[in-house]
């Protein structure tokens, strides 16, 4: 039981250090804007390899593509401001000269950094882009839309997950780099701590006691994220060996290469713990705490219960499909008269 105990304990703290990592890595994210920049990419893809052969887009024209990136990814809600829309040219704006102001820069939003395939398909679908499309079908059946629309719905969706899988990928290997950092800048020597944690159960028990605040945390994300500093805190206050003191400053004792080679492992594997990220380690400390609740005897009788949802039907009800969006956008624009066709899909 003591190595259970010490082994939830050593999961608690590691779950507040890659919080902390999670806030470093969330904050650089939005300083260099690494979201909105891979969704323009995955954009710039897709126009030139689906909607340009497709007859939705102008082949070797960038200033065509840039258009098309700006109005699939600006941010509607706030300022509202894309190029080829009605609501653009009734406003005068234009979405780059707006991302170029200085409070823009400062607060970000203006872009945004996911587009669903609902979404995309009902940008798509108030675009000209979407009429060329339709219009330049050699079968215009209803049946010939609608293959068309579900391919084109298909390709985002694929290409989506491939550039998740790139994107997570990046964000894994940067969280592994921030973890390193954190391990050295705060001490996190795993080594260290789990021997404390074995050797110490008033310690260890502490930072159990205190677990339920900081797995509450783990399930609030951002808002944990925020106070991951006074969880650090408080775990230093409990008496977990973390930050640098005068002991742990020794350990650099050139005279004592076992000591020094000791530490310098606890620091790399403390930071590739924490590199592991927030998510990895709560599901340890549920599964640590199960089995520390089995153990002991205790039964947990809380359950999940799931509300089934109805979903209203009708004439007026959302579209609640990718095509149904495209669909529900171009008939509207259509219909309105503010979408004109054009002219080379007029013939």
């Amino acid at each position: 039981m003591r190595s259970l105990d010490a082994a939830l304990a050593f999961a608690i703290t590691m779950l507040t250090l890659a919080m902390v990592a999670t806030t470093i890595v969330e904050t650089l994210h939005r300083i260099v804007g690494l979201r909105e920049k891979g969704l323009a990419i995955l954009l710039g893809n897709f126009y030139e390899r689906v909607l340009v052969p497709r007859g939705a887009g102008r082949p070797a024209d960038a200033e065509a593509r840039g258009a098309f990136i700006d109005m699939m990814t600006v941010n509607r809600g706030p300022v509202g401001a894309a190029p080829l829309t009605f609501l653009a040219r009734s406003l005068g704006l234009d979405a780059r000269s707006e991302d170029g102001k200085f409070l823009n820069r400062i607060w970000s939003g203006r872009r945004l950094g996911s587009l669903r395939p609902t979404t995309f398909m009902e940008r798509l679908g108030s675009s000209p882009h979407g009429a060329r499309m339709i219009m330049g079908l050699n079968d215009g059946s209803e049946a010939g839309v609608e293959l068309l629309l579900k391919d084109v719905a298909q390709k985002f969706d694929a290409f989506g997950l491939e550039a998740s899988e790139y994107f997570e990928a990046r964000a894994r290997l940067l969280s592994v780099l921030v973890g390193f950092a954190l391990a050295a800048a705060l001490n996190v020597n795993a080594l260290s701590l789990f021997d404390t944690f074995m050797r110490q159960p008033d310690i260890t028990s502490a930072v159990i006691a205190n677990g339920q605040p900081i797995d509450d945390a783990g399930a609030r994300g951002r808002q944990a994220a925020a106070d991951a500093d006074r969880a650090v805190r408080n775990l230093q206050g409990v008496g977990v060996p973390l930050g640098w003191n005068a002991a742990s400053v020794a350990a650099f004792d050139r005279s004592n290469p076992f000591a020094l080679a000791r530490l310098v492992l606890g620091l790399a594997l403390g930071g590739l713990l924490i590199g592991l990220g927030a998510p990895f380690w709560y599901r340890a400390v549920q599964t640590l705490t199960g089995l520390r609740r089995a153990g002991r005897g205790t039964v947990d009788t809380t359950r999940d219960e799931t509300v089934a949802r109805a979903i209203p039907s009708g004439p007026h009800q959302t579209p609640g499909t990718p095509i149904e969006a495209f669909q529900a956008a171009f008939g509207a624009r259509m219909a309105s008269g503010d979408l004109r066709l054009p002219e080379e899909a007029v013939g």
